[in-house]
């Protein structure tokens, strides 16, 4: 990966993020679904990666439901 991210104290699981940029990579335009990024401590930043996909032409993730760290634990 030839991008780097801020690591934030609640952003996108790194190792999910890597593994994604890395198929993104490998595999041709338009065969790779759009990710769907856990949320992790020390995760990287989540505007950066968005923005990155964004203008890479990626499939961007789905928004966030804003529920935050006790939605994430506990959900619906």
């Amino acid at each position: 990966m030839n991008q780097a991210f801020d690591i934030v104290l609640r952003g996108y699981n790194r190792r999910q993020v890597d593994e994604y940029l890395r198929r993104l990579a490998q595999e041709p335009a338009g065969t790779t679904p759009p990710p769907v990024f856990d949320m992790a401590l020390r995760g990287y930043d989540r505007r950066q990666v968005d923005r990155y996909l964004a203008e890479s032409g990626a499939p961007a993730s789905p928004p966030d439901d804003g529920q935050g760290l006790l939605g994430d634990l506990f959900g619906p």
